[in-house]
């Protein structure tokens, strides 16, 4: 099977094939930069994690992220940015 980062199978096809490719990235933020929006790639959840320490804010966060390890990796970025108050759109926790 294929899924944009080469042959997987098994266990390694379930674990990244859900990850977004670069170039889908960079096509949603060209898109929100064309209707008006700023934009600012923030990157994996330990990245957000960092960023949120420092004392970073976003009015709004688009979130596509997956988590990196568990069952639960597709609810690790909604669960951060509830507990900082930061509303985001697609998937809740």
């Amino acid at each position: 099977m294929t899924c944009g980062h080469g042959t997987l199978t098994g266990l390694f096809y379930g674990r990244y094939c859900e990850f977004d490719k670069q170039d889908t990235v960079d096509s949603l933020e060209a898109a929100l930069r064309k209707i008006g929006f700023e934009t600012e790639t923030i990157g994996n959840c330990f990245q957000l994690v960092e960023a949120l320490a420092a004392g970073k804010k976003w009015d709004l966060v688009f979130n596509i992220a997956e988590g990196l390890y568990g069952d639960g990796r597709e609810s690790v970025v909604p669960a951060i940015l509830d507990q900082y108050r930061i509303p985001y759109v697609f998937s809740g926790p």
